[in-house]
């Protein structure tokens, strides 16, 4: 007996499992808003749920769901709202003092959301942030030929691109799911991701590497910028 939770319905409608539970929410949340167990158990029964169902031999449900989580919340302080973000990403070395000006100004929070939560989603790279803003800005130029001290040794330059750039995504999010260094008023996710694809550098820099390197004759740049730097929805979004 199989069910899934599916995120993207074309996939379920392609593979045609058993059972599949389709959810309206962001990749990487598959069971709704962070810190909320009733949503999260809600979605986890409607799932196995579908285990009672003998439609066969492949169905997708729909999951009931009013879209609440994903209003945004009102009064939430734009933590980019300071920041120069209107930075030429031609300009590399301007993009970089762009990227570490807000690396530096999230740091607080980013501390306090690590401290909140018992857990650091920045690491997968190898690097620290500084290193980071670096590396990732480094490939708007000629691409460098050796990863920096710290870095992962078992993967491509291609690669620890990709992971850096998950890592700078992820400080970014995971520095808004703290609310503000003197509230606990925290965005929706989709607030949440909008605020960094829309107003910041560092995201800024993402785009300009994928239009980049996407049709570069580097496959391994090709590829990861290519497929892997910007979300399918922001794609779409941003009209990419």
């Amino acid at each position: 007996a199989t069910t899934i939770i599916s995120l993207i319905r074309v996939h379920s409608e392609k593979v045609r499992p058993p059972r599949s539970l389709f959810v309206p929410f962001e990749l990487g949340r598959p069971l709704g808003a962070p810190n909320d167990p009733a949503m999260q158990k809600q979605v986890l029964k409607a799932a196995l749920d579908l285990l009672d169902r003998d439609d066969g031999p492949s169905f997708i449900e729909d999951f009931d769901y009013d879209g609440a989580y994903q209003e945004p919340t009102e009064d939430w302080q734009n933590p980019a709202a300071d920041m120069a973000v209107d930075t030429d990403v031609s300009d590399m070395a301007a993009a970089r003092a762009a990227v570490r000006t807000e690396v530096a100004a999230l740091r607080p929070l980013y501390d306090k959301a690590v401290a909140q939560s018992g857990r650091d989603p920045v690491g997968t790279s190898g690097l620290a942030m500084e290193q980071i803003a670096d590396y990732v800005t480094a490939f708007l130029g000629e691409p460098p030929e050796s990863p920096p001290d710290g870095a992962r040794a078992d993967i491509s330059v291609a690669m620890i691109l990709r992971y850096a750039a998950d890592d700078l995504t992820a400080f970014y999010l995971h520095a808004t799911s703290a609310g503000s260094l003197t509230r606990d008023l925290t965005p929706s996710s989709v607030q949440q991701t909008d605020w960094f694809w829309q107003q910041t550098a560092a995201a800024k820099v993402l785009i300009a590497l994928r239009a980049k390197w996407m049709d570069s004759d580097n496959t391994g740049l090709k590829t990861v910028c290519g497929r892997f730097m910007i979300p399918h929805m922001q794609i779409h979004g941003l009209g990419l």
